[in-house]
Protein backbone atom coordinates (compact mmCIF):
# COMPACT_ATOMS: atom_id res chain seq x y z
CA UNK A 1 0.00 0.00 0.00
CA UNK A 2 1.30 3.48 -0.85
CA UNK A 3 2.12 5.82 2.00
CA UNK A 4 0.00 8.77 3.10
CA UNK A 5 2.78 11.02 1.83
CA UNK A 6 2.35 9.73 -1.73
CA UNK A 7 -1.42 10.13 -1.53
CA UNK A 8 -1.02 13.71 -0.31
CA UNK A 9 1.49 14.42 -3.08
CA UNK A 10 -0.96 13.17 -5.71
CA UNK A 11 -3.87 15.20 -4.36
CA UNK A 12 -1.78 18.39 -4.14
CA UNK A 13 -0.61 17.86 -7.73
CA UNK A 14 -4.16 17.26 -8.95
CA UNK A 15 -5.60 20.24 -7.08
CA UNK A 16 -2.73 22.45 -8.26
CA UNK A 17 -3.55 21.51 -11.85
CA UNK A 18 -7.18 22.36 -11.13
CA UNK A 19 -6.16 25.78 -9.82
CA UNK A 20 -4.45 26.39 -13.16
CA UNK A 21 -7.76 26.36 -14.99
CA UNK A 22 -8.99 29.85 -15.78
CA UNK A 23 -12.51 28.74 -14.92
CA UNK A 24 -14.09 25.36 -14.54
CA UNK A 25 -17.76 24.44 -14.55
CA UNK A 26 -18.32 25.31 -10.88
CA UNK A 27 -16.56 22.70 -8.71
CA UNK A 28 -16.03 20.41 -11.72
CA UNK A 29 -12.67 19.73 -13.37
CA UNK A 30 -14.04 19.88 -16.95
CA UNK A 31 -14.69 23.41 -18.20
CA UNK A 32 -17.62 24.59 -20.33
CA UNK A 33 -17.86 26.96 -23.30
CA UNK A 34 -19.76 29.71 -21.49
CA UNK A 35 -18.86 32.93 -19.69
CA UNK A 36 -20.18 34.82 -16.71
CA UNK A 37 -23.01 37.02 -18.09
CA UNK A 38 -21.68 40.21 -19.72
CA UNK A 39 -21.12 43.02 -17.25
CA UNK A 40 -21.71 40.75 -14.24
CA UNK A 41 -19.62 38.81 -11.74
CA UNK A 42 -19.99 35.41 -10.14
CA UNK A 43 -18.39 33.40 -7.36
CA UNK A 44 -17.86 29.65 -7.61
CA UNK A 45 -16.81 28.08 -4.31
CA UNK A 46 -16.34 24.62 -2.89
CA UNK A 47 -14.98 22.58 0.01
CA UNK A 48 -13.26 19.30 -0.82
CA UNK A 49 -12.23 16.71 1.75
CA UNK A 50 -9.90 13.80 1.06
CA UNK A 51 -7.61 11.50 3.05
CA UNK A 52 -5.76 13.07 4.75
CA UNK A 53 -6.66 16.70 4.12
CA UNK A 54 -9.11 19.37 2.96
CA UNK A 55 -9.30 22.12 0.34
CA UNK A 56 -11.28 25.36 0.42
CA UNK A 57 -11.55 27.27 -2.87
CA UNK A 58 -13.31 30.41 -4.10
CA UNK A 59 -13.17 31.63 -7.70
CA UNK A 60 -14.62 35.12 -8.31
CA UNK A 61 -14.93 35.98 -12.01
CA UNK A 62 -16.22 38.94 -14.03
CA UNK A 63 -16.82 39.40 -17.76
CA UNK A 64 -15.71 42.68 -19.33
CA UNK A 65 -15.82 43.33 -23.11
CA UNK A 66 -16.29 39.65 -23.91
CA UNK A 67 -13.42 38.42 -21.73
CA UNK A 68 -13.86 36.66 -18.40
CA UNK A 69 -11.27 37.48 -15.74
CA UNK A 70 -10.97 35.20 -12.73
CA UNK A 71 -8.84 34.76 -9.63
CA UNK A 72 -9.06 31.44 -7.85
CA UNK A 73 -7.92 31.22 -4.23
CA UNK A 74 -7.32 27.76 -2.74
CA UNK A 75 -6.29 26.87 0.79
CA UNK A 76 -4.97 23.31 1.12
CA UNK A 77 -4.87 21.80 4.60
CA UNK A 78 -2.69 18.68 4.73
CA UNK A 79 0.85 17.54 5.50
CA UNK A 80 2.17 20.21 3.11
CA UNK A 81 -0.44 22.95 3.62
CA UNK A 82 -0.29 25.86 1.18
CA UNK A 83 -2.24 28.69 -0.40
CA UNK A 84 -2.61 28.87 -4.19
CA UNK A 85 -3.67 31.81 -6.37
CA UNK A 86 -4.97 31.00 -9.84
CA UNK A 87 -5.47 34.06 -12.07
CA UNK A 88 -6.94 33.32 -15.48
CA UNK A 89 -8.69 34.67 -18.55
CA UNK A 90 -11.25 33.09 -20.87
CA UNK A 91 -12.76 33.92 -24.25
CA UNK A 92 -15.63 32.19 -26.03
CA UNK A 93 -15.67 32.19 -29.85
CA UNK A 94 -19.03 30.46 -30.19
CA UNK A 95 -21.22 30.88 -27.13
CA UNK A 96 -23.17 27.84 -26.03
CA UNK A 97 -25.76 30.11 -24.39
CA UNK A 98 -26.97 31.16 -27.86
CA UNK A 99 -26.00 28.11 -30.00
CA UNK A 100 -26.41 24.35 -29.85
CA UNK A 101 -22.65 24.01 -29.37
CA UNK A 102 -19.88 26.31 -28.24
CA UNK A 103 -16.10 26.59 -28.10
CA UNK A 104 -13.71 28.78 -26.13
CA UNK A 105 -10.12 29.22 -24.96
CA UNK A 106 -8.80 29.74 -21.44
CA UNK A 107 -5.34 30.42 -20.03
CA UNK A 108 -4.46 30.16 -16.35
CA UNK A 109 -1.54 30.12 -13.95
CA UNK A 110 -1.03 28.91 -10.38
CA UNK A 111 1.10 30.86 -7.89
CA UNK A 112 2.04 29.13 -4.65
CA UNK A 113 1.81 31.94 -2.09
CA UNK A 114 3.18 29.82 0.76
CA UNK A 115 6.38 28.91 -1.09
CA UNK A 116 6.62 32.04 -3.22
CA UNK A 117 6.95 30.45 -6.63
CA UNK A 118 4.99 29.67 -9.80
CA UNK A 119 3.53 26.16 -9.76
CA UNK A 120 2.74 26.23 -13.48
CA UNK A 121 0.40 27.36 -16.24
CA UNK A 122 -2.07 25.83 -18.65
CA UNK A 123 -4.09 26.49 -21.77
CA UNK A 124 -7.42 24.78 -22.40
CA UNK A 125 -9.98 24.55 -25.20
CA UNK A 126 -13.46 23.78 -23.84
CA UNK A 127 -16.32 22.70 -26.09
CA UNK A 128 -19.95 22.27 -25.05
CA UNK A 129 -22.69 20.38 -26.92
CA UNK A 130 -26.44 20.06 -26.42
CA UNK A 131 -27.26 16.39 -27.06
CA UNK A 132 -31.00 16.97 -27.35
CA UNK A 133 -33.23 19.81 -28.55
CA UNK A 134 -34.41 20.67 -25.01
CA UNK A 135 -30.83 20.81 -23.65
CA UNK A 136 -31.61 18.26 -20.99
CA UNK A 137 -28.35 16.45 -21.73
CA UNK A 138 -25.22 18.61 -22.10
CA UNK A 139 -21.72 17.32 -22.83
CA UNK A 140 -18.50 19.24 -22.17
CA UNK A 141 -15.14 18.24 -23.65
CA UNK A 142 -11.70 19.71 -22.95
CA UNK A 143 -8.27 19.42 -24.52
CA UNK A 144 -5.24 21.44 -23.47
CA UNK A 145 -1.70 21.59 -22.16
CA UNK A 146 -0.34 21.96 -18.62
CA UNK A 147 3.25 22.95 -17.81
CA UNK A 148 5.11 23.09 -14.50
CA UNK A 149 8.57 24.70 -14.10
CA UNK A 150 11.38 22.18 -14.56
CA UNK A 151 9.03 19.36 -15.57
CA UNK A 152 7.75 17.88 -18.80
CA UNK A 153 4.44 19.34 -19.94
CA UNK A 154 1.37 17.16 -20.26
CA UNK A 155 -1.60 17.03 -22.60
CA UNK A 156 -4.80 17.46 -20.60
CA UNK A 157 -8.29 16.36 -21.51
CA UNK A 158 -11.68 15.55 -20.13
CA UNK A 159 -15.31 14.81 -20.81
CA UNK A 160 -18.29 15.62 -18.62
CA UNK A 161 -22.07 15.35 -18.69
CA UNK A 162 -24.94 17.19 -17.03
CA UNK A 163 -28.30 15.45 -17.26
CA UNK A 164 -31.46 17.25 -16.12
CA UNK A 165 -33.75 15.14 -13.97
CA UNK A 166 -36.89 15.90 -11.96
CA UNK A 167 -37.56 19.50 -10.99
CA UNK A 168 -34.47 21.63 -10.42
CA UNK A 169 -32.08 18.68 -10.07
CA UNK A 170 -29.35 17.49 -12.43
CA UNK A 171 -26.94 14.56 -12.45
CA UNK A 172 -23.23 15.26 -13.03
CA UNK A 173 -20.45 12.93 -14.19
CA UNK A 174 -16.98 13.53 -15.62
CA UNK A 175 -13.57 12.03 -16.29
CA UNK A 176 -10.36 14.08 -16.50
CA UNK A 177 -6.72 13.33 -17.24
CA UNK A 178 -3.37 15.12 -17.20
CA UNK A 179 -0.49 13.08 -15.75
CA UNK A 180 -3.12 11.11 -13.78
CA UNK A 181 -6.69 10.10 -14.49
CA UNK A 182 -9.60 11.06 -12.23
CA UNK A 183 -13.36 10.84 -12.27
CA UNK A 184 -16.28 12.05 -10.20
CA UNK A 185 -20.06 12.04 -10.15
CA UNK A 186 -22.80 13.73 -8.19
CA UNK A 187 -25.85 15.95 -8.24
CA UNK A 188 -26.62 19.64 -8.72
CA UNK A 189 -29.56 21.53 -7.26
CA UNK A 190 -30.53 24.78 -8.98
CA UNK A 191 -31.73 27.12 -6.25
CA UNK A 192 -32.60 29.84 -8.78
CA UNK A 193 -31.54 30.97 -12.25
CA UNK A 194 -28.37 32.45 -10.72
CA UNK A 195 -27.47 30.00 -7.92
CA UNK A 196 -26.74 26.29 -7.61
CA UNK A 197 -25.47 23.75 -5.09
CA UNK A 198 -23.30 20.68 -5.93
CA UNK A 199 -22.37 17.48 -4.11
CA UNK A 200 -19.75 15.27 -5.79
CA UNK A 201 -17.79 12.11 -4.99
CA UNK A 202 -14.54 11.50 -6.89
CA UNK A 203 -11.47 9.30 -7.08
CA UNK A 204 -8.28 9.02 -9.10
CA UNK A 205 -7.82 5.99 -11.31
CA UNK A 206 -4.10 5.61 -10.71
CA UNK A 207 -2.21 3.54 -8.19
CA UNK A 208 -2.93 5.91 -5.30
CA UNK A 209 -6.70 5.28 -5.32
CA UNK A 210 -7.30 8.62 -3.57
CA UNK A 211 -10.92 9.64 -3.06
CA UNK A 212 -12.69 12.88 -2.17
CA UNK A 213 -16.06 14.46 -1.48
CA UNK A 214 -16.85 17.97 -2.75
CA UNK A 215 -19.61 20.36 -1.73
CA UNK A 216 -19.94 23.46 -3.90
CA UNK A 217 -22.01 26.63 -4.06
CA UNK A 218 -22.15 28.88 -7.14
CA UNK A 219 -23.82 32.26 -7.54
CA UNK A 220 -24.03 34.97 -10.19
CA UNK A 221 -24.09 38.33 -8.43
CA UNK A 222 -26.82 40.90 -9.17
CA UNK A 223 -26.02 43.49 -11.79
CA UNK A 224 -25.30 46.92 -10.33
Amino acid sequence: MLSKHLRVTFLVALLSTYALQARAGASLFVDDATLTPAGRCQVESWARTYTPGQELTAVPACTVDGTEWSLGVSQLHNASSSTLLGPGIKRVFRDFDTHDWGVGLSVGTAWNVTRGHLDGWNVNVPMTFALDSQRRVVMNTNVGWAQSPGKHGAVTGGIGFEVAIAGHWAMLAEAYRDTHAAGEAGIRRYLSEDASFDVLVGADRGQTHSAWVTVGFNIVLPKE
